[in-house]
């Protein structure tokens, strides 16, 4: 049997012990939470601020590279176009070279037919190669030919009505009647070419003693039409629609 006393204290002990425990629970409890919730605070929005950080520099960076790509490509492929642009410029400003012809030299459909020049009856000078980047007509014609005689009003008004067209008469090497002679007072606005100049273009078009013939140059100075035969001006302007169609 304990007395009071004894019971006190031993009662004491044992209600020491829970109060201890109590304090280091609560010292515990009071300083773990502490000191989580100062990390969860200060360490957590920061984790969460560089986090955000590094993704926005990673998105930026990423974005800014991928515009980077996206303008070199796109300045790749507009390169070529602006190269185009700038060679078809420079074309333009030398018609030459923008109708230049890789075709062979000759007479016959297809082929570029040999530069020449000549002198005219009105004193001009005809250069075919001036003639680059428009149609030119040729008509190989003679004043003993009736169907060459009546034909001549066709080619002079096609070619009043053509900016983009240069016709040239040549005559026959044959002569009988003096060709300016017999253009006189007929009002044509068609180059004549010299007679002395006849017989070396006669060979350059493959022309004969056959007449009338016409030849037809496109602007690149090839030939799409070389036949003889009467034309009429309806025949003109399709193979005008012809030459600059090819």
């Amino acid at each position: 049997v304990l007395d009071p006393a004894s019971a006190g204290k031993a009662t004491g002990a044992k209600t020491g012990e829970p109060e201890a425990v109590a304090m280091q629970t609560e010292e515990a409890r009071t300083e773990e939470p502490r000191f989580a919730p100062a990390q969860t605070e200060e360490t957590q929005p920061e984790a969460r601020r560089i986090g955000e950080t590094q993704t926005e520099e990673g998105k930026t960076e990423e974005t800014r590279t991928a515009g980077e790509q996206t303008g070199e490509n796109r300045k790749e492929e507009i390169l070529p176009a602006e190269m185009a642009e700038a060679g078809a410029g420079e074309n333009t400003a030398d018609p030459k070279k923008r109708w230049e012809s890789r075709a062979p030299i000759g007479w016959e459909v297809g082929q570029q037919l040999e530069d020449f020049t000549a002198e005219c009856m009105d004193g001009s000078t005809f250069h075919l190669a001036d003639c680059r980047g428009k149609i030119v007509i040729l008509n190989l014609w003679a004043t003993w030919c009736t169907p060459c005689v009546q034909e001549l009003p066709y080619f002079d008004a096609i070619l009043q009505e053509k900016e983009d067209l240069a016709v040239l008469a040549i005559h026959s090497p044959d002569v009988t009647d003096e060709p300016a002679d017999f253009l006189a007072g007929k009002g044509y606005t068609i180059p004549f070419t010299k007679v002395q100049e006849a017989k070396r273009l006669f060979e350059i078009v493959h022309g004969s003693a056959t007449l009338p013939q016409t030849i037809v140059l496109n602007r690149s100075g090839e030939v799409v039409y070389n036949k003889i035969g009467s034309v009429t001006k309806e025949v003109l302007d399709a193979l005008y629609d012809m030459a600059d169609a090819s």
